[in-house]
């Protein structure tokens, strides 16, 4: 049996080596969780012109919610359930914009952010958290984050959605 961290470095292989090719295999659907990411679906390409956004949420329910949502407003998501596969793909794959929970269950988003922001220092990211403390913004802008929405502010996270990509 391997371990966790083992079967964890393979399924990031995996995925890198899924990301990579020019069509995604006919077996993955939107509504797949495939080792952290959703938003592979059959016959899509890597090349799309729809505005790409990554979106880091650990809970699915929500995850599966705001893929859909940001999907059915024109918009191409790919999304992680956790801090490892969004560094990873954020390092890997140009995207116009992170959405970004703060509570992951290997890390912390604003720490996320930070990460990006050594290697990108121009994509916009929004931090969207049930972070209801007045700190939870400031820790936002601390890390260079360009907007905090607290959940469940869907309307909210639309209007910044549309006002860094349109």
């Amino acid at each position: 049996m391997k371990s966790a961290r083992g079967y964890r470095f393979f399924s990031i292989l995996f995925i890198m080596s899924i990301l990579f090719e020019s069509a995604y295999p006919a077996w993955v659907a939107p509504s797949d969780i495939v080792s952290g990411i959703t938003g592979l679906s059959r016959g899509s390409s890597m090349t799309t012109n729809k505005r790409r956004i990554l979106c880091v949420e650990d809970d699915e329910d929500t995850r599966i919610l705001l893929t859909r949502l940001l999907e059915s407003e024109g918009r191409y998501v790919i999304a992680a359930e956790n801090a490892t596969v969004g560094l990873a793909l954020a390092q890997t794959q140009p995207f116009d914009l992170l959405i970004l929970d703060v509570w992951l269950p290997d890390g912390d988003g604003n720490k996320l952010c930070q990460m990006v922001r050594e290697f990108d220092h121009y994509t916009p990211i929004v931090i969207y958290s049930g972070v209801v403390e007045a700190s939870g913004k400031e820790a936002a802008r601390a890390v260079e984050a360009d907007a905090f929405i607290q959940k469940p502010d869907i309307d909210g996270l639309l209007e910044k959605v549309n006002y860094f990509l349109d």
